[in-house]
């Protein structure tokens, strides 16, 4: 484990037990982290305010700091990193509403072989006057190399179940929303004349590319296995939890057009109807792939899809379940490297066909790319359970 004692967390003290890093909360505070995979937990206090995660797949260490403060986010966030022998003044960044912080910042530390160079986000918490930080750092020397990857660790940073759905702290603050423009959609013979704002496709393009370059230096080169599975897992639910807050919109949009003709399709599931709608909307969207590039993301940002500038299975198959996600239903996907492919998966009681069940829940599964196939079928090829990894947004 790197050297990341006294003079840097003061309070910490070293606990027997190794915790992994991802979806980590605080019961005190009530705070998420979705770490990238590979970090475990090397330190923490008993009170919950401190907790340190070191990388065994990377120099970076995340710091995470939750404490009482009279001021705001700004204020706790430059105390904090004040006593990590960091002069920092945060930036204020406007985040659901609320004062948080953004910083970028040096960190020179006795008990660090090196100086370090990092980013930080701080928020506020429910209750009222108690913040919580996210701080990633590396010895300067190898921050270029990876940025992406602190920035990852600070954007991950939930402060109650809606900042589930909404984009991160960092997101907003590189890639502000913008003015809200008109988007237009045909589906199932219905016009349909929705919003999204002026920058969600770049902010949604900005963090694909921002994840794969996290997921790229988790895994390193020649990794496979578990590791290599949860770090896709990751990536999509990191791209799915920036996309949700952005097609909220659309999504009560399409689905005020569309309750009533799926409700005279099918009286008794109109939930079911509606999907199909959708499903069969994505088998008519031009396919596209991105990139044959190994060093870059095969995938294209939610608005883009939506505007038909073309797509392939696990860009639209996240699409309609963050769709359908936003319109109550309970949705997943599914991707398989063993047959390039990928599936979405939505629970829709009383029907019949090709499922996955994951923790007791059926999803039944549609494909985005095959024109005419409906909710529970598949490819024949491809019916081997074992070869699909689910994708399950924690929200």
């Amino acid at each position: 484990m790197k050297k990341i004692t006294a003079a840097v967390c003061a309070l910490l003290f070293l606990f027997p037990a190794v915790s992994h890093a991802a979806l980590m909360s605080s019961g005190k505070y009530g705070y998420t982290v979705d770490l990238p995979e590979g970090f475990s937990m090397a330190d923490g206090t008993e009170d919950e305010s401190l907790f340190l995660f070191a990388s065994d797949r990377s120099p970076v260490s995340v710091l995470l700091v939750a404490g009482e403060c009279s001021s705001g986010a700004p204020e706790f966030l430059a105390s904090t990193l004040s006593k990590l022998g960091s002069p920092s003044v945060p930036e204020k960044v406007a985040w659901r509403r609320r004062e948080c912080a953004f910083c970028e910042f040096g960190m020179s530390n006795g008990a660090l072989s090196s100086r370090n160079l990092g980013v930080a986000v701080c928020a506020p918490l429910s209750q009222e006057g108690t913040f919580a930080c996210v701080i990633s750092f590396c010895p300067e020397e190898s921050f270029g190399a990876y940025r992406d990857l602190c920035l990852s660790a600070a954007d991950s940073l939930c402060v109650d179940e809606g900042s589930f759905r909404v984009p991160g702290i960092v997101a907003e603050h590189f890639v502000p929303r913008g003015k809200s423009v008109p988007l237009n959609m045909r589906v199932s013979g219905t016009e349909i004349a929705t919003s999204v704002c002026e920058n969600d496709s770049a902010a949604n393009r900005s963090v694909i590319d921002r994840e794969f370059s996290a997921f790229k230096r988790t895994l390193g080169d020649g990794v496979c296995g578990n590791l290599a599975l949860a770090a896709w897992q990751r990536f999509y639910r990191a791209v799915a939890r920036d996309a949700l807050g952005r097609l909220s919109r659309v999504a009560f949009d399409v689905q005020a057009a569309l309750e009533d003709a799926a409700a005279e399709k099918d009286a008794e599931n109109p939930d079911a109807a509606l999907a199909q709608m959708l499903l069969s909307w994505a088998q008519d969207l031009r396919y596209e792939r991105r990139s044959a590039d190994v060093d870059k993301a095969d995938f294209s940002d939610v608005v883009s899809v939506l505007r038909d500038c073309g797509s392939d299975c696990d860009s639209r198959s996240l699409l309609l379940a963050v769709l359908l996600k936003n319109m109550g239903m309970d949705s997943c996907f599914f991707v398989s490297s063993a047959y390039s492919h990928a599936l979405l998966g939505v629970v829709l009681d009383g029907k019949l066909g090709q499922a996955i069940e994951i923790d007791g829940k059926r999803y039944l599964l549609g494909d985005t790319t095959v024109r005419g196939l409906t909710f529970g079928r598949i490819d024949a090829t491809q019916a081997d359970r074992s070869k699909w990894l689910e994708v399950e947004f924690p929200f």
